[in-house]
């Protein structure tokens, strides 16, 4: 694993690569009961799933205290990895599936984590929920919207000041242009973009950094269903 993890800059404990492994063979070992994710291999969910999560460490914007929820977490990703290094920080696991939350339960326990607890809901509504809206310091999704809908579904989660991130690949431009609308509505500053490639030719990747500016306003986000149906 640490091979895997020189290749983005990161250097880990041996508990924490420890940890970080086993996640991989409980993902995976679930993977056959559950769709949680399309890769098979550990050898895959390792890098394209761990080490990718992982890449969030070099932008140093983590610290003990906060609050961050991943949002359409699935397999845990990219919540678990990070909530592996990060002891001092909680975590929440958002995702509509209750079956893949149930799984994510099962990898908390198994690994003894507790920083980490799960929320089996859709986003459109836990983000008009009181204990949720504008608590988060950070909101960190991978691989679970384009951005005009996820920009929609993570901002109303997130504080003045704080920050959403975003996982994406070769088309990150693309998916920026066609939100500048979501945007300005949503009160998210352009971004700082982190660009960088993981092992074994496994294509360009960029992590998408927004901060938002002010408070999100009250009819965002729409009903359920809504920002997939009509983007902002």
């Amino acid at each position: 694993m640490q091979d895997l993890l020189n290749s983005i800059g990161v250097e880990l404990d041996a508990k924490e690569l420890e940890q970080l492994h086993e996640l991989g063979h409980l993902i995976r070992q679930k993977n056959e009961e559950l769709n949680l994710t399309s890769f098979k291999e550990l050898g895959d969910i390792c890098e394209e799933l761990i080490v990718d999560s992982l890449m969030l460490i070099t932008q140093e914007l983590i610290e003990p205290g906060q609050k961050i929820i991943d949002v359409g977490s699935g397999a845990g990703v990219p919540g678990l990895p990070l909530a592996i290094v990060y002891p001092e920080t909680e975590f929440v696991l958002l995702d509509s599936s209750q079956k893949k939350m149930k799984a994510a339960e099962s990898f908390i326990e198994a690994l003894g984590l507790k920083n980490v607890t799960t929320l089996s809901e859709r986003a459109e509504d836990v983000g008009q929920m009181k204990e949720h809206r504008e608590q988060y310091d950070i909101v960190i999704s991978k691989a679970c919207a384009a951005l005009p809908v996820l920009m929609e579904l993570c901002t109303p989660l997130i504080k003045v000041g704080g920050m959403l991130v975003a996982y994406k690949g070769r088309k990150h431009m693309e998916e920026l242009a066609a939100a500048k609308n979501a945007m300005e509505k949503l009160h998210l500053e352009q971004p700082m973009n982190q660009h960088y490639t993981l092992v074994e030719d496994r294509g360009q990747r960029t992590l998408m950094l927004f901060q938002k500016a002010e408070e999100t306003p009250k009819e965002y986000p729409r009903r359920s269903g809504t920002p997939n149906k009509n983007p902002l």
